[in-house]
């Protein structure tokens, strides 16, 4: 009994030591020195509009360059601080290891809309619906955003817009412009469509788009896509055209089809039963989709 107490009590003094001096191996001396800064960006680097250099010009300029200087005196918590003030980064993550290197994670912002609004103001969107001014002399392809668009207000006006667009719904790809009318309306153009989509308030941009994806597939491709001006989608469920050729609009209505009654049993009439004249009248109402009627007014 007592052997196996004094084996037991050996075994954890040796864990106990290997503990200790893996831990001792692992840390860097306390006069080991900086010989490395590794930067790393993430993301779209094809979009990059801060380079490695700058980057170090930044941190020269706050004394923050980690090169020569002795690792524990590096203060990771400064120079992350100090590249999150950059205009151009959204995140930062600095850290040691026990080779001597400092090592930079970056994630640059990534644009997605190219604002031009009613005051003159120029700048960009990015993926959290921040504005921010990219460098002069690095332009990049974006669907261009003009209208009342406030730069105090971009969030706020254009985090609909923005959201759909990085989740990639569908038309997202195809956006070529994007106008906030008086009152706060979206309006769209797509690439390679004659025509203009309505889209209402901009908070609900992903569901209205999925409305009009719907209806273009069921209904206005057979139609014909220029035999319409404008698309109207501001009102669920209802998509409102503007006729291209002459005054009025086509009403067309998105609400599901009906689920069709179940057939009377043989010999049997029920009171919910059409004459082919009646047959006739619904068939003109419904359309040739089953599910999309259309009429047209004029004013």
């Amino acid at each position: 009994m007592v052997k196996k107490l004094l084996l037991l009590l050996l075994l954890l003094a040796l864990a106990v030591y290997l503990a200790l001096a893996i831990g001792l191996l692992s840390r860097p001396s306390q006069e080991a020195r900086c010989e490395t800064v590794e930067i790393n960006f993430e993301g779209d680097t094809a979009r990059r509009f801060i380079d490695r250099a700058e980057v170090m010009r930044l941190l020269r300029s706050r004394g923050l360059d980690p090169h020569g200087q002795r690792l524990c005196d590096i203060d990771v918590q400064l120079i992350e601080d100090a590249l999150r003030s950059h205009p151009l980064l959204q995140e930062c993550e600095c850290y040691r290891d026990a080779a001597g290197r400092v090592l930079i994670d970056l994630q640059q912002r990534t644009p997605v809309l190219h604002v031009l609004n009613r005051e003159g103001q120029e700048f960009y969107v990015d993926s959290r619906a921040k504005p921010f001014d990219v460098p002069p002399g690095q332009a990049v392809r974006l669907p261009v955003v003009t209208g009342d668009v406030p730069r105090s207000e971009a969030d706020s006006i254009l985090h609909g817009l923005v959201a759909y667009l990085c989740e990639k719904g569908p038309w997202a790809d195809s956006i070529s412009q994007a106008t906030i009318l008086p009152g706060g309306g979206l309006e769209i153009a797509l690439q390679s469509e004659d025509f203009l989509v309505y889209l209402g308030k901009t908070q609900d941009v992903s569901r209205k788009m999925q409305l009009f994806d719907k209806f273009y597939r069921r209904a206005l491709r057979q139609i014909g896509t220029d035999k319409y001006s404008r698309i109207d989608l501001e009102f669920n469920n209802q998509v409102i055209c503007t006729l291209k050729d002459k005054p009025g609009v086509d009403i067309h209505s998105m609400r599901p089809a009906p689920p069709p009654e179940p057939a009377p049993a043989t010999g049997q009439k029920t009171a919910a039963s059409a004459s082919p004249a009646q047959d006739k009248s619904k068939k003109a109402a419904t359309g040739s989709s089953g599910s999309t009627a259309a009429s047209t007014k004029k004013p």
